[in-house]
């Protein structure tokens, strides 16, 4: 197809399209392409052809219809014209219109102005409202805060924040509530900080208020389960904060308000749930936690001076101490979980340890035990107002017991110098009591059971031992007891064995170191009566100490009782509390039983000294040695009222111990008295043993009815007997005894015997077995020798002074006798001496 063609088809196609857009789109493909093949010329020249193409064609039209064409023209042209005049008539009209309808098109415009208007106003409103609507929850969050309706407040700003500030975010009114909502926070969460330390440095300042009225109340439980126990016996043996007192104190009008009540945890407990609304728990705790250890250093003081004897400065910081603990565990009830138990729990042992270093050097200087009871007063009553209110008194234990030692070591001192007191003022004599009453108390004081015989009808009546000893009784009892009620308020637990433990060690201690030792050194006295007292004392010391055993038993039964078990701690046996002072008093007995024996050797050797026989004698005497008589005198005298007091068994050993240490001496004499004597003389020598050989068989007769009951004695048999609890002397060994007292002179009279007798009887075996078994070899030389040598007569003067020169005789004479003498003097000197 030609370039013209195209472009007439074109143009034929807009033609007909009467649309110029259209007739530029159809045009524009050809445009194009002439462009591009540079051929506009040639696409000027197909629109030049086409031109006069299409008027050729309306020149042939037209020359076949002229007329009609014409008479067409013509009318086109008026109908133009009337056209023209339609034209200009619409236009008046339209003029009209517009002209008329201008006012209704201006109020129209000035409606749809108003309503643009109006619907901005609306919106401006809506936004007016919901900006309202925020402030005024923004307010009411403030006036929360100003009311200290924290959690209110915290509540409004969540709301605002979730369901109200997106509405208005795009203002900057919702901008600046957007910022205001996390200080307003801040603010309250500052608030009910500074509210909380307020509340924690009020209750520091409250605390021994608090402290004081726990104690008081503490107080008058103990009174009012004291009434109860008072109405029912069978309660006794229940303390205070037991499970039975509990349930007996549910009813009580002091339960009813307790002094924790007054405490408001209102700020902790709001300050609390502020924190976790905010999501904040650890922070708070750690604030808190922080805040309460740093007053912890005002409670637990390092430095503390007893200095009050009613220990008052010590109750003041133990109610502060008291009072602060009763709030954390009341802080860690109420806040459940927030303040642990383990922390609390920590905090009272170290507070406890911290007590204890503080208080036990302070007591160091103490020496007045009623301080320290006060101190025990008040430390008790701290302990069980503590433990009331759910803390464990273990912790307190270690301070318990460092105290309870302290008051021992101020009552052994106390006991010890009283004891002291009492033995200066004794007079190492037997008791006499004028009245009952005076003899019933020392009789249950003294644990001392009279025999029937000192029990006569009517008064005065004699009692073995000096008043030292009551008086010690008395003094212990005191001391048991009063160590018994410094541990009554202590309470019963785990280490109650410990306690009772350093009771037995006090009890040993002064009955050894202080009774024992000071009753010991009285043996250094050269007085027989008061040697001798001291060992009638002793007895009977011997069995108050058994019978304190059972008495240390009995108050540990006690607190056994109390704890409903059996404590095999301590490992005693059952009935009694071992203790190391009856060994004690037994072995000093020992060594007063010796003293007492030296000093009756010393009297016999005082009266052997001027003893003398006349060997070469050839006279008989009548009578027996007058040295010999004052003896026997003198161990009569001492026995039946110097040793009157004592056991028949210690008397016996007293007569054995002399008669062996006299026939001794005797056969001492008897052997020294030369190679040849007088058969006089020998006589005269058997008189006297004769003599002595029937007081000792009446001796032994008389100790043997003694010992059967018969004697009259005020101490009877020894008091450990009485009370089933023997010395390890049985019966066979006491009459080991009596039968050595009559077998003490057997040796001596064989020994005689053999000198009387004929000369083959000693070579007789069986003679001699039977009549001279006691003597000796030796000494059966030496008399078979003097036997050969025996005079029946007198002895040549010559002989007897070549023998032994009567210079000799007078100077053997004189020593003895000097050394009687300076024996009396320094018995004498030696009494004075321990007396100043």
């Amino acid at each position: 197809m030609s370039f013209e063609s195209q472009v007439e088809r074109a143009l034929g196609a807009s033609i007909v399209e009467s649309d110029f857009a259209a007739s530029v789109e159809t045009l524009a493909p050809l445009f194009k392409d002439a462009i591009a093949a540079n051929n506009a010329s040639g696409l000027l020249k197909a629109f030049d052809y086409i031109v006069s193409s299409r008027e050729d064609q309306i020149q042939a039209l037209s020359d076949g219809n002229y007329p009609k064409y014409v008479e067409a023209v013509t009318k086109l042209v008026q109908a133009r014209d009337i056209s023209n005049d339609l034209h200009v008539k619409v236009n008046e009209v339209e003029n009209l219109i517009l002209n008329s309808g201008m006012p209704v098109v201006e109020k129209r415009k000035q409606v749809f102005e108003a309503k643009k208007v109006h619907n901005k106003l609306e919106e401006a409103q809506s936004a007016l409202k919901t900006c309202l609507t925020v402030l005024n929850m923004l307010n009411q969050a403030e006036d929360l805060v100003e009311s200290e309706q924290f959690a209110g407040a915290l509540e409004e700003l969540n709301n605002l924040q979730s369901l109200h500030l997106d509405s208005v975010s795009q203002y900057s009114f919702g901008r600046l509530v957007a910022k205001s909502i996390p200080a307003l926070r801040n603010a309250i969460r500052e608030t009910v900080l500074k509210s909380m330390r307020a509340w924690l440095h009020q209750s520091r300042k409250i605390s021994p208020g608090l402290g004081k009225r726990a104690f008081a109340h503490t107080k008058v439980r103990k009174a009012e389960l004291a009434e109860i126990v008072k109405g029912d016996p069978t309660l006794e043996g229940y303390a205070i904060n037991s499970s039975v007192e509990y349930v007996l104190s549910e009813s009580s009008a002091s339960n009813e308000s307790l002094p924790i009540d007054s405490v408001d945890f209102t700020p902790l407990l709001q300050s609390l749930h502020i924190y976790s609304l905010l999501g904040l728990n650890s922070e708070f705790r750690a604030i808190y936690e922080s805040d309460r250890k740093f007053q912890r250093q005002f409670v637990l003081p390092t430095t503390l001076s007893i200095s009050e004897p009613d220990a008052s400065d010590l109750r003041v910081h133990l109610e502060t101490l008291a009072g602060f603990m009763i709030i954390e565990r009341e802080t860690a009830r109420k806040t459940r979980g927030f303040w642990s138990q383990t922390d609390l729990e920590d905090f009272w042992v170290t507070a406890c340890q911290r007590m204890t270093t503080v208080l036990v050097p302070s007591m160091q200087s103490i020496t007045d035990p009623k301080i320290i009871v006060n101190i025990r007063e008040v430390f008790c009553t701290f302990v069980q107002t503590i433990e009331y209110y759910g803390f464990s008194a273990s912790p307190t234990h270690h301070f318990l017991y460092a105290l309870f030692e302290k008051y021992s070591s101020t009552a052994k001192r106390e006991f010890a110098d009283s004891f002291k007191a009492n033995l200066r003022e004794d007079d190492y004599m037997p008791m006499v009591v004028s009245n009952s009453e005076l003899w019933n108390i020392i009789c249950s004081v003294s644990w001392y059971t009279p025999p029937p015989s000192v029990l006569k009808p009517g008064f005065p009546r004699p009692l073995p031992f000096s008043q030292l000893y009551p008086l010690t009784c008395a003094s212990m009892r005191n001391f048991i007891h009063d160590h018994a009620v410094f541990l009554e308020d202590y309470g019963i637990n785990s280490n109650t064995a410990d306690l009772l433990e350093v009771l037995r060690t006090a009890v040993d201690d002064v009955l050894i170191n202080v009774v024992c030792k000071s009753l010991e050194q009285q043996l250094l006295l050269e007085s027989r009566e008061q040697i001798v007292q001291v060992l009638v004392n002793l007895e009977y010391f011997i069995n108050a100490a058994r019978q304190i055993e059972q008495h240390l038993f009995q108050i540990k039964r006690q607190y056994q009782i109390k704890q409903f078990q059996r404590d095999k701690t301590m490992g005693y046996s059952s009935g009694r509390v071992p203790l190391k002072a009856v060994a004690a008093f037994r072995e000093t007995r020992k060594k007063a039983e010796s003293r007492v024996f030296e000093l009756v050797n010393s009297k016999v050797d005082d009266f052997l000294d001027i003893a003398e026989y006349e060997w070469t004698t050839p006279q008989r005497s009548d009578t027996v040695s007058t040295y010999l008589t004052e003896m026997v005198n003198f161990l009569e005298t001492l026995v039946d009222s110097t040793l009157n007091n004592l056991p028949t068994e210690v008397k016996s050993l007293i007569y054995f111990d002399a008669f062996d240490h006299l026939a001794s001496s005797l056969l001492k004499m008897l052997l020294n008295s030369g190679k040849r004597i007088t058969f006089a003389a020998l006589m005269n020598f058997d008189q006297d043993l004769t003599y002595i050989e029937k007081f000792v068989s009446n001796i032994a007769d008389q100790h043997s009815k003694a010992g059967a009951g018969t004697g009259t004695s005020i101490y009877g048999k020894r008091q450990e007997d009485d009370n089933g609890l023997d010395d390890n002397k049985d019966a066979g060994e006491k009459n080991h005894i009596e039968h050595s007292l009559t077998t003490t002179f057997l040796e001596l009279r064989q020994c005689v015997d053999l000198l009387r007798s004929e000369d083959s009887d000693y070579n007789d075996i069986n003679i001699r077995m039977k009549k001279y078994s006691r003597v000796k070899p030796k000494v059966a030389g030496i008399l078979l020798e003097m036997k050969a040598n025996i005079v029946d007569g007198e002895i040549p003067v010559e002989e007897e002074e070549a023998r032994q020169g009567s210079f000799a005789r007078v100077k053997n004479r004189a020593t003895n006798l000097g050394k009687y003498y300076a024996r009396r003097a320094h018995s004498r000197s030696a009494s004075r001496d321990l007396d100043n």
